[in-house]
């Protein structure tokens, strides 16, 4: 495999596919859409989006992730740091166009790898991390909100905005964001579509630490998973496992269901309508 540096970390330079074979990873790269770099001494692995411009989600992204996390898994991996290859932006949420006039069979497929996605990140065995070096908006925020740690650099603005494209936020990212802020605060902010400075978020407890640059992002976080070094992993898993049962079986236990809701909550006609006139006023600007 192609080696390279990236913060002190060896670079793999490739695509996790679902037709994964673990042994024989490099004969399935495509895209480079998630990169992994892994540190052997301390066994942390860096997962960077790479989906430039600003790393909009789709269905073959959410699938890339989570079969990087199953080698994580796969390969005990001591803790993730997720981060982005992008210089302002870790995430700008799901690719806007793929929800506009959508066929219900390919919105389905999203939807499946968005739930199959975030129940691996956040039912993770091991400790998780996002280095936020950007803004992360709408699906990025999903993502960030389900690691277990979060720093972020300053200046860029964190929060979940679907509603105002007109699509309903899912009942899994109003039950992970309880965990992390006051609901009084939580539902002016979801309901307005508030996006939060990088200090706002700090301030609210969406955020853990704050960053002056993605080095330093990467460094606290790793500071974050040393808190474990000396912890018994399975205790440390079980105990994370048990505290977050109750999302994670609102999701396993109703996987058909939110997909279904999501199908429903994106090609309703103010969804539709919203979104029309999103895109619109996007090319406009160009």
């Amino acid at each position: 495999m192609a080696l390279k540096n990236f913060f002190g970390f060896k670079k793999l330079n490739y695509m996790i596919t679902r037709s994964i074979v673990f042994s024989s990873l490099e004969s399935n790269i495509k895209k480079d859409l998630v990169l992994i770099d892994v540190n052997d001494k301390s066994g942390y692995a860096v997962l960077s989006l790479n989906k430039p411009p600003v790393n909009s989600l789709n269905k073959e992204l959410f699938l890339a992730l989570s079969d990087a996390l199953i080698l994580m898994e796969t390969n005990n991996t001591r803790g993730v740091i997720l981060s982005s290859t992008s210089p302002n932006t870790f995430c700008s949420g799901l690719d806007i166009n793929q929800l506009y006039n959508p066929d219900p069979n390919e919105l389905r497929e999203l939807a499946s790898a968005i739930y199959e996605c975030w129940l691996k990140l956040y039912g993770s065995s091991f400790p998780t991390a996002a280095a936020l070096n950007g803004h992360t908006i709408a699906g990025g925020c999903f993502l960030a909100i389900s690691a277990d740690y979060r720093v972020m650099c300053s200046n860029f603005k964190f929060g979940i905005n679907e509603i105002k494209v007109g699509v309903e936020v899912p009942k899994i990212i109003i039950k992970t964001m309880e965990r992390l802020m006051p609901r009084r605060e939580l539902e002016l902010a979801l309901t307005c579509g508030k996006l939060y400075s990088t200090e706002e978020a700090l301030k609210v407890g969406l955020i853990d630490e704050i960053a002056n640059d993605k080095n330093e992002s990467i460094q606290k976080s790793e500071n974050f998973l040393n808190l474990f070094k000396n912890v018994p992993f399975h205790a440390r898993s079980v105990t994370k496992q048990r505290m977050r049962k109750s999302e994670l079986d609102f999701v396993r236990k109703n996987l058909e269901h939110n997909v279904r809701y999501f199908v429903k909550s994106v090609m309703n006609n103010e969804a539709q309508e919203a979104i029309k006139l999103y895109l619109h006023a996007l090319k406009n600007k160009t």
